[in-house]
């Protein structure tokens, strides 16, 4: 049998754009390519594509390409697959057909439901959530309100816009105390990986926190500490999804920050056997 073509896409202009080009790399390491052919697609800081085998090189060192060569991804869903510009004439395009698109693309433009909706508007199958639970998820404030219209219990939260907070700090600060309660987290309501994240100790300390999630977000969300263990699980498939064995992470610093979570490498993920 012939190996599908998969488009791997990776990098991407949201600030865990490094986080993404890891996760690419294990993956395009472990898929079998005895079934699979690998397409690299690779997004750049300013959002340019580039596949070619060079691709992940060229984003990692970020560096100009050398063997990367600019590409597109088409919406029209009677040809799915991607246009390469040609080495030998940039005037001309290549079609290169992919049989399935795996997105491992984090944070905005990625697990917002935007690049999902280019995926089905170009009728190729892909990787992952669809539009609708991957831009409410994306979302912490709306993906914790749906949680807590759904009876599911939730830590205290309030979340705010840039707007709202300009001007008005003290009495976002009032409503933190009251409401939430210090020790609590501050985070950018659209983004993962820990980036831009704050456990904020004291009163005195929220208004720099929350400046620093504005600097990825115009939405911020503060929520109340949880003491408790952290278990994570895994969750493949749509029909009869298949769950992964539970795990608990034990990070090697205050919380599971950017740091524990790429960086120091001192962090656990226990899994019972």
């Amino acid at each position: 049998m012939k190996p599908k073509k998969v488009a791997v896409v990776f990098g991407g202009r949201s600030g865990e754009h490094v986080v993404s080009l890891r996760s690419a790399a294990s993956i395009m390491e472990a898929i079998d390519k005895d079934k699979y052919d690998i397409v690299p697609v690779g997004i750049t800081r300013e959002g340019t594509w580039l596949t070619g085998p060079d691709a992940w090189l060229a984003l990692w060192e970020n560096r100009p390409p050398e063997e990367a060569t600019p590409a597109v991804i088409l919406t029209d869903p009677n040809r799915p697959g991607l246009l390469v510009q040609s080495a030998s004439s940039p005037s001309e395009w290549i079609h290169q057909p992919v049989d399935i698109v795996f997105p491992v693309l984090h944070g905005t433009y990625g697990e917002d439901g935007t690049i999902q909706g280019l995926f089905e508007m170009a009728g190729v199958p892909y990787v992952g959530s669809g539009v609708l639970a991957s831009s409410a998820a994306m979302d912490k404030g709306i993906m914790k309100t749906l949680f807590k219209e759904s009876g599911l219990p939730v830590a205290p939260f309030i979340y705010f816009y840039r707007w709202e907070w300009t001007g008005q700090e003290q009495q976002w600060t009032t409503r933190v105390e009251e409401e939430i309660k210090f020790p609590c987290f501050v985070k950018p309501a659209n983004l993962g990986s820990s980036v831009g994240i704050t456990k904020v100790q004291r009163e005195d300390k929220l208004p720099a926190a929350i400046e620093e999630a504005l600097l990825y977000d115009d939405k911020v969300i503060v929520e109340s500490l949880l003491e408790g263990r952290e278990i994570e699980c895994s969750v493949l498939g749509d029909i009869e999804p298949q769950t992964s064995r539970p795990g608990e992470i034990i990070p090697c610093n205050e919380f599971y920050d950017y740091r524990a979570k790429y960086i120091d490498d001192r962090s656990e993920l226990v899994i019972p056997v």
